[in-house]
Formats: C-alpha cells, structure tokens, sequence
C-alpha cells in the first residue's frame, strides 16, 4: 500500500496528483463515495493538475487560471467539479448567454474514466441550465478523440453538416 495516503500532493508550490490505485476505483465504483459541487477559483491547482494528466485538454491556453477566472466570474452556477475527500477527480465548465450554452474543460481522472462520474457531471450541468431556461448546450471535440466523441454521442449530442467551426488568435 502506498504510504501517501492523499492523491495530491504540495510540493514546492507544485501540485502533483498520485493516480488512484486500482483499489481506490474500485471502490468508488462500489460506494458512489463522490459529490459533485460548484467549482471555485481555490479549486484551480487541483483542476489544472487533472487537465494536465487528461488527453485531449489544451493547458497552453484555454486551462489557463485567468481563463478560468473569467469563465468562473460569468458562469459561477454552471461549473462543476467531483471531489472524493477533497480531491478532484472531475471537472466541467460551461459558458451561457442567450438560450445557449458552451461546455468545456470535462476531464474525469484517467483511473476512473467508465464509472458514470462524466455522465454525473453532465446532468449535474444540463440540469443547471434547464433550470437558467438555456436551450441548448454545444460542445467542442477534437478531431480524432474517438473516446469524447463517443461520450457525447450517448448523452444525445450530434453533429451539425449546416456549419464548421473557426477561430481566431486574437
């Protein structure tokens, strides 16, 4: 058994995170021992060490804590994170205005992907935004992740032939 008992870790200003033993998927899967709640601005070291150890996340910019500042100070009822005896093991945010609505930054930790806590975290969210009278939730996948596509084909998202998406560096 690991003697670090905690799967993050302080060091030297640095957060690390130790992956969950097989042990400890197991038995969230088992007890469902998690909770969901608002993200805050102090969960930021724990959410950016998640997105670093997470494929698919872009930590050059978009995971960026003024990013996240600005997302938060918008969006605070539209954020979310699972935390499992203070640890975050999930985020999601989302941005809204109008009737619509944009979700990023979904990464559950990589050892306890295919336990329902994504699935969790996503109606967690749309139900937040049904109750703000949003409409209608968009997502951004990469090309290639076979693995988010996938995921959000099963929460009921499709693409749209009629439009692509751009962007620009500003």
């Amino acid at each position: 058994m690991n003697e670090n008992k905690s799967a993050v870790t302080l060091e030297t200003e640095r957060l690390t995170l130790r992956p969950p033993t097989v042990d400890d998927a197991e038995e969230m899967f088992r007890k469902r021992n998690y909770s969901i709640r608002p993200m805050t601005l102090a969960d930021y070291p724990q959410c950016f060490a998640l997105w670093q150890i997470t494929s698919g996340a872009d930590t050059r910019h978009d995971c960026k804590y003024e990013v996240l500042a600005n997302i938060l100070a918008r969006n605070p009822d539209t954020c979310y994170i699972a935390e499992q005896n203070g640890i975050i093991i999930a985020t999601v945010t989302c941005e809204f205005g109008g009737d619509g609505a944009y979700i990023s930054h979904l990464a559950v930790a990589p050892e306890l992907r295919r336990m329902g806590i994504a699935k969790t975290l996503v109606a967690a969210l749309e139900q937040r935004l049904d109750a703000l009278g949003v409409r209608k939730s968009r997502i951004l996948v990469f090309s290639g992740n076979t693995t988010a596509e996938k995921f959000w084909r099963e929460m009921g998202y499709g693409t749209r032939d009629d439009v692509f998406f751009m962007d620009k560096e500003l």
